[in-house]
């Protein structure tokens, strides 16, 4: 059976050691990228990428010389693999200079699909790029009818309510499976389809490593074998990544004893494991545990400072939203803004975002 690797939202840094910032954390993009092709090799799959292999706006030569030794890698060890993708948004950002040419085109035996109707292991699929929110179907009018599988590189509104770039309502619905890159949490969601009796799906790969301290939890890619059965879609399953350790302060023991515990199979620059500091703790103690980790403290679930970077004291407490406010807005000169920002900040997210909403006429 064929088989295939699929992947996105690789962000491979523009310099080594660029980790959210981090001039001291580095190898975490590489050595993911050279786990997806080892993966290839061992089931013999072809690669898939969807989008978001650059991770900025301006880059430099790393990403491509970094994906060009892998798939030159790949070619040598399975000579007739097929390496394809479509682009993200950092990837059509990079190009807008260059007239939107597909930029990993540059680099030999891969092959760019967007807009193409082609066969993915027994299924008639179909790819399009990243597309800028307020996406209309008019993009997808070259799709055939008997499609079933579509790959893009957007986040659908049943993923991110707050700021999706479709909803999944405008897409055909003889669409059975969506396989899509950019939102970088793996997930699977079924959705109802108007005259089906089987609802779709739509999966998101996820980024192959943790890109920001808020991304807590494993990488994986997708493993997908096309199915023994004719007429049904292909099978998958999620394959996960190795990557460095990551910690919660409150879930360590009371010797700490897991930060000197040391994979020897992770390559020696990403042994050191990142600690999230999610209490109240003395500097001291921070001194100390940055000896064998990479300290992040978190409030509230949010990164507010890295140890190392500037100086830290977890101990401190942020200002209410009201200390905070009465910085910028006078609540006497300017009450109805003062109160109406107050309103946004202390609603729940669905609500703020309706009163959003009807102030400015949306």
């Amino acid at each position: 059976m064929k088989k295939a690797i699929v992947c996105s939202d690789l962000h491979l840094l523009k310099k080594p050691g660029m980790w959210s910032g981090r001039a001291d954390i580095q190898g975490d993009d590489s050595f993911a990228l050279t786990q997806i092709v080892d993966l290839c090799i061992e089931h013999e799959a072809d690669l898939y990428i969807l989008g978001d292999v650059l991770d900025s706006a301006t880059t430099l030569p790393r990403p491509m010389i970094l994906l060009q030794e892998a798939i030159a890698k790949l070619r040598v060890a399975l000579p007739n693999s097929a390496v394809k993708f479509i682009q993200g948004q950092h990837e059509m950002s990079v190009q807008s200079y260059a007239e939107h040419a597909p930029w990993l085109s540059l680099i030999p035996g891969t092959e760019h699909i967007a807009k193409q109707s082609f066969d993915f292991l027994g299924t008639k699929a179909y790819a399009v790029d990243y597309f800028p929110p307020g996406f209309s179907t008019a993009a997808l009018a070259d799709m055939p009818e008997d499609t079933k599988l579509l790959f893009l590189h957007g986040t659908a509104d049943i993923a991110m309510p707050f700021s999706p770039h479709f909803s999944i309502q405008e897409l055909p619905t003889h669409i059975e499976l969506i396989i899509a890159g950019d939102y970088h949490a793996p997930m699977e969601i079924g959705y109802p389809r108007e005259g089906h009796e089987i609802d779709g799906s739509l999966l998101y790969c996820g980024s192959t490593w943790m890109t920001s301290v808020s991304e807590f939890g494993p990488r994986s890619v997708l493993l997908v074998e096309e199915s023994d059965k004719e007429g049904q879609l292909p099978q998958w399953e999620r394959l996960n990544l190795k990557t460095r350790p990551i910690f919660k302060y409150s879930t360590l023991s009371d010797d700490a004893s897991e930060l000197s515990q040391i994979d020897d199979s992770l390559p020696e620059n990403v042994r050191k494991p990142l600690l999230l500091v999610d209490m109240p703790l003395e500097q001291e103690e921070l001194t100390k545990l940055a000896e064998t980790a990479h300290i992040y403290v978190m409030r509230d679930g949010r990164q507010v400072s890295e140890y190392g970077n500037v100086e830290v004291d977890a101990s401190d407490t942020m200002p209410p939203d009201t200390e905070i406010l009465v910085k910028y807005v006078d609540p006497k000169v300017q009450k109805e803004e003062f109160d109406f920002v107050m309103d946004i900040l202390t609603s729940s997210v669905s609500d703020a975002v309706g009163r959003l909403k009807e102030r400015i006429g949306a």
